[in-house]
């Protein structure tokens, strides 16, 4: 409940009151050692300090989310950790990877049609864009959307509204 609060609190303006919450969930998922509670802390932590545009954060617990998860065989936390990881990559100015990160995020758990991976791979692919390199991950985020959601198919002028 400490992870939701802490959101809770972050969204209604209290962001440094968020992570005193998240920070006392930490604590006790590490007391408790219990893997799921472990890695979904972790998780809630990544996207609190990727709320709060805190890239180095968001990256380090992530990072921890996905060797617990990894460890334990909880493939959800894995995969939306590896797409929070590649946010944090984005931040940092490496497209590239991020954007092979957010793939392979997105590949991973059996919900990856959720829309967070997909905006944040459209972020990653307008900040490629703008540094001249080719835009197929648009056209990638588009084929996804409209196979999982059956989006109407984007004709060449105009963009989903999820990914504009």
């Amino acid at each position: 409940m400490r992870c939701f609060a802490a959101w809770s609190l972050f969204f209604i303006g209290q962001p440094d009151q968020a992570v005193v919450r998240i920070q006392q969930a930490l604590r006790l998922a590490h007391e408790l050692a219990e893997p799921h509670g472990l890695a979904h802390a972790l998780l809630f932590g990544a996207i609190l300090y990727q709320l709060r545009r805190e890239a180095p954060l968001a990256q380090e617990l992530a990072e921890a989310a996905i060797a617990v998860s990894a460890e334990h065989g909880l493939v959800m936390y894995e995969a939306m950790a590896t797409t929070a990881r590649g946010w944090a990559l984005i931040e940092r100015g490496e497209e590239e990877q991020a954007i092979a990160e957010i793939r392979r995020g997105t590949r991973g758990a059996a919900d990856n049609r959720r829309p967070a991976p997909a905006s944040i791979l459209s972020l990653a692919a307008g900040r490629r864009a703008r540094k001249g390199r080719a835009v197929s991950t648009r056209g990638w985020v588009c084929w996804r959307m409209r196979s999982h959601w059956r989006m109407p198919r984007a004709n060449t002028t105009t963009w989903p509204s999820c990914i504009v």
